[in-house]
């Protein structure tokens, strides 16, 4: 739709609509027709909550025709009296219709047998059941064709009307920026976005985020990037960055397919001392509504949507304020920066940490002090297990450090609100006290139910097909949570299957990406330093590869992420640092080769990277991309896996030792978990990886029995350990519990 065109319905031409037909008739795409950006279409959409991906959009309109022309065959049948049979054939029905001497039935039900009905029958046989000539039919189709454009255009104006009185929509038109996995290309490639596309003033993005003008406002994704990263000058532009930064096709803020159980802290002296509430929250904002506390935990392994959640916190936080719903200021933060203070040789003081941040990136704004002395910051704090750290002595000083700014800052200002965010209980739990009990939010791995509704959303098509695939599987375990569904759905969208394992999915992935960049003439991805001759021939072949986890690595490209990843795991003493960010000329010693600066450039062109410029950093773009290309250089070297994932399980082994660690730690504070080195999930992946997957498992054996037992267990591997090692293992880990 033009922007001239914006809010006038559009009308359904018979020309149009005899070209979708025909695609429906022979199953071919409809993503490039009008007719799917069509009012209608997108009605259909939210109300059968698929998602308006270019997939998606196809699929509407298909239902949109079949409904339709339902309705009005129904419509027909009953004004001539007609009631088919539930089991009677196709061409008795159609006699049946033909029969009751009405031109209106006779036209719905040409219509319908010739391209909708399941049996597909010719128009020759329709002609011949009926007894009608051709011509006369081919008349019938013509006007039926003519009937159906004047009713998909009266259900356009219908639309319209319903969408311009609801008030839940996106305040992005989602048809022109679509959310997408691989965190860069979310844009439709079907062209059709760009006619529609407008660059949105501040103002009018203000306007739709208060209900008074355009609601569903098309916004170009370079104005959405502008609005988002432009220095504000005031708070109101502020809010506004806020909510086009999480509107950008690289973010996904439906969060709707995560539940949430709230675990309350009962006290030291209770033998199971956090205990889950029965409620069950399905939005972080209801739970902070709901929970008195100003500060709270959110739980939740990588890729569970905790990011998600607290982006979409800020984008409803920010935009309540501009209804003046609030005063409330939103800030999310990555702790993943929270380092030593290096000039001053020690830690800095979280406060002082957070308004150094906020001051640096927003001078034109109220200062920090001000807005936390006035009880108006919503601090969203990512991370807490991804503090840099060189031990469990340094991370703990670092808990204590903010557990003291909750204790003497937070508590002191009522109308603060503080949400962390971290991967499991253990590092959260250290943050409550007595006087500060704080409530962990537990992220569930998503149901069955929400795995189906999240297929219907982004695959209708493909969604019961997917799914019996999965149901009953051992390896939907491993895909409960939104990232990981996100790349099956594209894998299966792309290629019509869905990849067994982790890393089967991840390396599906990337060989989309690179077969993407190349097909739109990226030139980074023609033969040369990132990708040779055989490499890019491999890349758009489309033949099978070797093995699920190939890639091609004769270029400098995949050496070069893998390198990046493997340096930033590395960077942390124990690997315990998960999301890392460098600055761009640490990332560039990371790889370590001539063509670094293009391979970071490739990277961030795939989507595998995220470069911020302003900070001069990079990081992989989801903590698990950057596990995967770790993975692959550990699944090369199985001593080396034993040694990064060496741990002692025994009391006499630990270090420090048990005593000692009990004797360091505050009376509230629960006994930390046996040791880990962080390295743990590379290692699962990396076994799936192996080209000696037998000598991989029996090396971590050595050095982790529990661990080698969880890479021997995982689907991918059922095929390629004998049953000498798999016994071998069992006897190991009964002669451990012995």
């Amino acid at each position: 739709m033009n922007d001239t065109d914006r809010g006038t319905p559009r009308i359904a031409e018979p020309a149009e609509v005899r070209r979708v037909l025909s695609a429906i008739r022979y199953e071919q795409a409809l993503s490039d027709t009008p007719l799917a950006e069509m009012d209608a279409v997108w009605d259909l959409l939210l109300r059968e909550g698929v998602a308006p991906s270019a997939e998606g959009r196809a699929w509407a309109l298909g239902e949109l025709i079949h409904e339709v022309v339902q309705e009005r065959l129904d419509e027909a049948r009953r004004k001539a009296g007609v009631t088919p049979h539930e089991d009677a054939a196709p061409a008795d029905t159609l006699s049946a219709d033909f029969s009751a001497g009405s031109a209106e039935l006779e036209v719905w039900s040409a219509l319908y047998h010739r391209y909708l009905d399941p049996g597909q029958m010719q128009a020759g046989e329709i002609a011949a059941e009926v007894g009608m000539p051709r011509r006369t039919l081919g008349r019938r189709l013509v006007a039926a064709r003519r009937r159906l454009a004047m009713a998909l255009s009266e259900r356009e104006r219908e639309a319209a009307r319903s969408l311009r009185e609801r008030t839940d929509l996106p305040i992005v038109d989602a048809r022109v920026t679509i959310p997408a996995a691989d965190g860069g290309n979310g844009s439709e490639s079907d062209g059709a976005t760009d006619a529609s596309a407008v660059d949105a003033t501040d103002d009018a993005l203000l306007r739709a985020v208060r209900g008074t003008g355009e609601r569903r406002l098309p916004v170009a994704p370079e104005a959405l990037e502008r609005l988002a990263t432009e220095q504000p000058a005031d708070l109101q532009a502020y809010r506004l960055s806020r909510v086009a930064a999480w509107s950008r096709p690289a973010y996904r803020v439906d969060a709707r397919f995560v539940d949430l159980t709230l675990l309350v802290d009962r006290g030291e002296k209770v033998v199971d001392r956090w205990q889950a509430e029965p409620e069950v929250y399905d939005d972080l904002g209801a739970v902070l509504a709901a929970v008195a506390s100003q500060v709270i935990v959110l739980l939740g392994p990588p890729g569970s949507g905790k990011s998600t959640l607290l982006r979409r916190m800020e984008l409803d936080l920010a935009s309540a304020g501009l209804r003046e719903e609030t005063d409330a200021v939103p800030f999310l933060v990555s702790l993943g920066r929270y380092w030593a203070d290096r000039e001053a040789g020690g830690l800095q003081s979280p406060e002082s940490w957070l308004e150094s941040n906020w001051d640096r990136r927003y001078p034109d704004l109220p200062p920090f002090r001000e807005l936390l002395d006035a009880g108006r910051l919503v601090l969203l704090l990512d991370g807490l297990n991804e503090m840099p750290h060189a031990g469990f002595d340094d991370y703990r000083a670092r808990i204590l450090s903010w557990k003291r700014f909750l204790r003497e800052t937070v508590v002191e200002r009522p109308g603060l609100r503080v949400v962390f965010s971290c991967r499991s209980l253990d590092y959260g739990a250290p943050l409550s006290s007595p006087d500060l009990r704080v409530p962990q939010i537990r992220v569930e791995p998503m149901s069955d139910a929400q795995v189906r509704a999240f297929l219907h959303r982004y695959a209708p098509a493909q969604a019961d097909a997917i799914w019996r695939g999965l149901e009953g599987a051992p390896r939907l375990e491993l895909l409960r949570s939104p990232y990981l569904l996100t790349l099956l759905v594209e894998q299966a969208l792309a290629s019509g299957e869905a990849p067994v394992g982790r890393a089967a999915l991840f390396t599906s992935f990337v060989r989309r990406a690179l077969q993407r960049e190349i097909e739109h003439d990226h030139p980074l991805f023609q033969p040369g330093p990132l990708l040779d001759e055989r490499d890019y021939r491999r890349a758009i072949s489309g033949r099978r590869w070797p093995t699920a986890w190939t890639l091609p690595e004769r270029g400098a490209l995949v050496p070069g992420l893998t390198a990046l990843a493997y340096g930033m795991q590395s960077r942390s003493q124990d690997g315990r640092a998960s999301q890392v960010r460098v600055g761009f000329d640490a990332a560039v010693t990371l790889i370590d080769h001539p063509a670094a600066e293009d391979i970071l450039r490739g990277g961030n062109a795939l989507g595998m990277l995220d470069e911020h410029v302003g900070r001069d950093e990079v990081m992989f773009f989801h903590q698990l991309l950057q596990e995967y290309f770790a993975a692959r250089r550990l699944a090369a070297d199985p001593e080396e896996a034993a040694a990064r994932c060496r741990v002692g399980l025994r009391a006499e082994e630990q270090d420090p030792a048990l005593e000692e660690v009990i004797e360091g730690l505050e009376s509230t504070e629960p006994l930390p978990a046996l040791p880990a080195t962080g390295w743990e999930e590379i290692a699962l992946l990396a076994a799936s990886m192996s080209p000696a997957p037998e000598a991989f498992v029996e090396a971590v054996a050595a050095a982790n029995a529990p661990l080698a037992a969880r890479a021997a267990a995982q689907p991918e591997m059922a095929e390629r350990l004998s049953d000498a090692v798999v016994d071998g293992l069992r006897a190991r880990l009964i002669e451990m519990g012995g």
